[in-house]
């Protein structure tokens, strides 16, 4: 029986994915675990995710956690599942092995689910774990999806407090490329960059992602959460959300690539997020959501507004260092 004490409701989603050049909808379950080792100490400064863990959570818990949402969906018509915990599902410390290995017995069971992505830090990955996810999961295309941010060590360390090596992130890189697919998730607009230094930092970072073997990018949206370090550099006018705009130029530069925008109506609801003015904002948002089912710029390049050609204040803060 669930302790009721320590379980937390999870959560899922339907969004779409371009597959093989086709649209197809991707189930993104976000289960219970204790919690990321990181979050805990609120290093991450956009990260919010350890409001969504419990420490205390058992195997047996963390594992109906995930079964509350999975058995939801008739993966017939869903072939793409993602799984997420609130940090890395290679984790030991996060996600008991005894309930990874029965969240992956359950979806190598499930024949119609084609594709399955797993999220982790590069710092839990192994060639052993690696090899058992692949071995679990027979049959199936398997993605293992990293957050590198940025490929700018200054970036990462200083402006997001990421502690993540580019070595780290490298040697994790060459061990997944061996054996599966991989993702790698760059933030777009992190803390204490201007608009200008956010799209120059974005394109060199999918380009660096792609350059060791990347088969897709993640360009994810900065937004504000609540209960973020962020939050409070928002409250005191330091930080602004990037525009949407923006977003559109750095995809204008990997037209026919795997690049993918996430932070679009994002779980949980933001407390700011990138917009344009108001009367293109809700456009562009639109399009920016199919955009990730086709791949197809087309149509947002066709989009336009007055905003557009208005410059933002371009002001950056000086981090201040002993």
């Amino acid at each position: 029986m669930i302790n009721t004490k320590t379980y937390i409701a999870s959560y899922s989603d339907v969004r779409f994915e371009c597959d093989n050049g086709k649209p197809v909808k991707k189930v993104r379950i976000y289960m219970n675990s204790r919690g990321c080792r990181y979050s805990k100490r609120k290093e991450c400064l956009m990260c919010s995710i350890f409001n969504m863990s419990n420490e205390f959570l058992i195997s047996r818990e963390m594992v109906l956690s995930f079964q509350k949402e999975f058995e939801k969906y008739d993966f017939g018509q869903y072939p793409i599942l993602a799984v997420y915990t609130p940090g890395s599902f290679l984790d030991d410390r996060e996600l008991l092995p005894g309930a990874r290995e029965e969240i992956l017995q359950m979806i190598s069971a499930t024949n119609e689910i084609k594709n399955v992505i797993i999220e982790t830090r590069p710092e839990f990955v192994t060639r052993e774990k690696i090899k058992e996810i692949v071995q679990s999961l027979p049959n199936k295309i398997v993605t293992i999806a990293m957050g590198l941010e940025s490929s700018n060590d200054f970036v990462r360390n200083k402006c997001i407090n990421k502690s993540l090596t580019w070595d780290c992130y490298l040697r994790a890189a060459k061990t997944i490329t061996r054996y599966c697919n991989l993702r790698t998730y760059i933030l777009f607009k992190p803390p204490f960059l201007t608009e200008s230094e956010a799209i120059d930092d974005a394109i060199a970072s999918i380009q660096d992602a792609f350059s060791v073997g990347s088969e897709s990018v993640f360009l994810e949206i900065c937004n504000v959460q609540r209960g973020s370090p962020l939050e409070s550099l928002y409250d005191m006018g330091l930080y602004k959300p990037p525009r949407l705009w923006s977003v559109v130029d750095v995809l204008s530069r990997f037209e026919g690539k795997k690049v993918f925008v996430g932070g679009i109506n994002d779980y949980p609801p933001p407390k700011a997020e990138a917009s344009n003015c108001e009367f293109c904002t809700e456009n562009v948002k639109r399009e920016l959501i199919r955009y990730n089912s086709t791949l197809d710029l087309s149509p947002l390049m066709e989009l336009d507004c007055e905003c557009r050609y208005v410059h933002p204040l371009e002001q950056s803060i000086e981090l201040i260092t002993p």
